[in-house]
């Protein structure tokens, strides 16, 4: 288990150099321990390095490139209204991610063949988000690519069709006799199909840490083992063979369900339990662990990087290794229950909040309440189905269940509703999960207990130094200016103290990307910020606004600062109605926010521009020494309008994406700017930016960072500014510096404490 937590670290965080000695040294511990469960982890360590270094993805396309292919199809997405965007798994050049055009509808298992274009993978790369490469990588997935012309054939094969049968005789059962909130609950853990799942359920299971119970995982497998067991238990099957009988329908049910993660780790435990134990072969729970996930790692290795396959592994091993030393009380409901959710949860803590930065702690009451309940109503809707099917005698077992689940779900709303505990957790980094992991395992080892009880000075000391050091390297107050990868558009933030600023929301014209609710309020999860507390809108063009509504949905908006009225626009009435306040900026009134930091407004007459982008909101934020320019999509004529008002400044957000319009040559010399953002989609139909732009500003060598190229780019401003992008990290001074001091403290710690240690036994001696 330890190799899968230092596995999923190592690929999302560090890089080759880093793996390759990471293997020296777990081969070294494994010779000096010689212990089997340190050889099955090196074991499972070098399977996978040897399938990074041999069979890692070599297909190279070109974006635009055109490719004949023929395949299938392996998954159908949602259709939107010019295009369906489909999984095609090909022949000879691997699966892809092809958008559709035209008025076919494509099913899964379709033959199709035809022309793709190659699109590249795309995507937005911002902090602490899973971007789109990791997650075709997971999929293995080669590309996107676009077609108009992909032609379809039903699949011949009978098994496939069977599977698409059993499929819709299932979903007809279900829809006859759930209602429409509760049908998508019965297809998300019966069928893994969350296409008809009510929005407004699934939130609600979310908030109260239930989402868990609507994934099919190892508890649904048992639960259906359960049922089958019993099954065959009182129709007088032998052991024998009742467990061919019952691992041949749950491989069935995998089939069905595409062996997820999750069902395959609980299909092969119990295999390899139940063979066992025929064959007579003493075997432990955690040996079962660790066997079945390096079988599941040998054949698919990219599973390691996959989320429901380490929440499924790390819950079990946690019920493993926690479960006995909690349960205080086998005969007490209660108490049982209890143990079983903090052993699991316990485990589970740094991973969830790694990916979703929120805990709930009326969670653990719904587990008790819920748990039980979607335990029963998958129970007797296996046995539901099984009746309708072959005797047509379930239907009045399945619609009671119907009735239990709303009930329940009524009860649920007001538990959260009245309950709500949860809070939000600023999104810990690696360092956090590996400290967590570290004092757990002290925890549970009494021998190093002992050692560092003894060694408590030292260790306190260095405990102190390092909270120290955060104190005075941290960031103290300053400002952190953010510019977000929302493709072709706008969307920057300002974290100062207590105070988050949001400049534009970004948008995409025609397309189901929301970046408010995709990247603005996200990000703000993962920086711990539970509101704006001033929204600023350049304009009301849609690729600086797009993302304005799903936040004032989310009542995520305090005060919003506009330069005029639009009247029927979209965006500006769905400000008027919302609980936020409108302000419009007034000529010569700054807004302070303290003594150093304040905010001016320079264009406050849109209405004297025949241009609509030159209704931009111009803002110049003044910190300390430092000024920074918002120019929204201005053109060159209202940067005319500015020259000799603003003197020079040290970061500027360019106009209009780059635009060969704005940014002109004499407003680069005239501001000369330190440093250039560009915040533009990746190989947009617009040409942006402009070579003209470009070389004004390399002609005043103002240092150039686009979000096409970068990603996300964040600057910290005190006395100097320094600066990280997404795709160099490293850049911030102080952060380095305290990961370095708090390393070099940590290895002088233990150094100190194996000599202190040496040093007592040769006493004892």
């Amino acid at each position: 288990m330890i190799g899968l937590i230092i596995g999923i670290l190592i690929f999302f965080e560090l890089n080759i150099y880093f793996y390759f000695a990471f293997l020296v040294i777990v081969a070294t511990f494994v010779i000096a321990t010689n212990s089997h469960d340190s050889q099955y982890f090196l074991f499972g360590v070098l399977l996978l390095s040897f399938y990074i270094i041999f069979f890692h993805n070599t297909f190279n396309y070109e974006i635009g490139q055109e490719i004949e292919i023929s395949g299938e199809v392996t998954r159908v997405n949602k259709r939107y209204d010019s295009y369906q965007r489909i999984e095609v798994l090909t022949k000879g050049n691997g699966k892809f991610s092809i958008a559709t055009r035209g008025d076919v509808k494509y099913e899964l298992f379709d033959l199709v063949e035809g022309t793709i274009e190659i699109e590249g993978i795309g995507g937005h790369y911002n902090f602490n988000f899973q971007n789109r490469e990791d997650y075709f990588f997971v999929k293995n997935i080669i590309n996107n690519a676009k077609s108009y012309d992909l032609t379809r054939a039903d699949n011949p094969s009978l098994i496939k069709n069977l599977k698409l049968k059993i499929i819709a005789n299932i979903t007809s059962i279900i829809d006859n006799y759930f209602s429409a909130e509760n049908r998508g609950i019965i297809k998300k853990i019966v069928l893994a199909d969350g296409s008809d799942m009510d929005e407004d359920i699934e939130e609600l299971y979310q908030e109260g840490g239930l989402a868990h119970l609507l994934a099919i995982s190892g508890l649904h497998i048992f639960i259906l083992i359960g049922v089958l067991e019993f099954l065959f238990i009182k129709m007088v099957i032998k052991y024998n063979s009742r467990f061919t009988i019952v691992f041949s329908i749950l491989i069935l049910y995998g089939f069905i369900l595409d062996y997820p993660p999750s069902v395959s780790r609980a299909m092969l435990m119990y295999f390899i339990r139940e063979i066992s134990a025929i064959s007579k072969f003493k075997i432990t729970s955690t040996s079962v662990i660790y066997l079945a996930c390096i079988i599941l790692l040998t054949i698919y290795p990219k599973w390691l990087y996959d989320l429901g396959f380490q929440l499924s592994f790390i819950s079990v091993y946690g019920i493993s290794i926690m479960y006995e030393r909690l349960n205080i009380n086998k005969n007490n409901y209660l108490l049982n229950s209890l143990a079983l959710y903090l052993s699991v949860n316990i485990l589970l803590f740094p991973l969830l909040v790694y990916n979703f930065n929120n805990f709930n702690l009326v969670s653990l009451i719904a587990n008790l309440f819920m748990t039980p309940i979607i335990s029963f109503v998958l129970i007797g809707t296996y046995i539901g189905l099984i009746l309708e099917n072959f005797l047509g005698i379930g239907g009045l077992l399945l619609s009671t269940l119907d009735l239990l689940l709303e009930g329940s779900s009524f009860y649920l709303d007001h538990m959260v509703s009245f309950l709500d505990f949860r809070f939000r957790i600023y999104y810990p980094g690696i360092n956090f999960v590996i400290m967590y992991y570290v004092f757990l395992f002290l925890i549970l080892n009494k021998s190093l207990i002992k050692i560092f009880y003894r060694n408590r000075q030292i260790i306190g000391v260095s405990f102190s130094l390092i909270i120290l050091a955060s104190l005075v390297m941290g960031s103290g107050n300053a400002l952190y200016l953010g510019f977000y990868d929302v493709g072709q558009g706008d969307s920057a933030y300002i974290l100062y103290k207590d105070k988050y600023i949001q400049i534009d929301t970004g948008g995409t014209i025609n397309s189901s990307y929301n970046p408010g609710e995709e990247v603005t309020a996200r990000g703000m999860i993962k920086r711990g910020i539970d509101k704006i507390d001033i929204l600023i809108l350049s304009h009301f063009d849609e690729d600086h606004t797009g993302g304005t509504e799903k936040l004032l949905e989310k009542n995520l908006v305090e005060n919003v600062i506009i330069n005029k009225k639009e009247v029927g626009n979209r965006t500006f009435e769905s400000i008027e109605n919302s609980n936020a306040k409108i302000y419009y900026p007034v000529k010569n009134t700054p807004l302070i926010i303290d003594k150093d930091f304040k905010m001016e407004f320079l264009n406050i007459k849109p209405d004297e521009f025949i241009q609509s982008n030159d209704s931009s909101l111009i803002v110049l934020i003044t910190y300390k020494n430092t000024k920074i320019l918002f120019t929204g999509d201005a053109s060159s004529n209202l940067e005319d309008e500015l020259l000799g008002v603003i003197g020079n400044i040290d970061i500027l957000k360019v106009a209009h994406h780059g635009s060969e319009n704005s940014t002109s040559r004499n407003f680069s010399y005239s501001t000369r700017p330190k440093f250039s953002i560009i915040s533009v989609g990746k190989n947009n139909s617009y040409g942006h930016p402009s070579k003209k732009v470009l070389d004004n500003l390399n002609n005043i060598n103002s240092k150039i960072l686009r979000t096409d190229l970068e990603g996300e780019i964040i600057f910290k401003i005190d006395d100097k500014i320094s600066y990280k992008t997404y795709k160099n990290p490293q850049g911030l001074r102080t952060d380095m510096g305290l990961q370095v001091f708090s390393a070099i403290i940590f290895i002088m710690t233990l150094v100190q404490i194996k000599k202190n240690e040496e040093s007592n036994e040769i006493r004892r001696i």
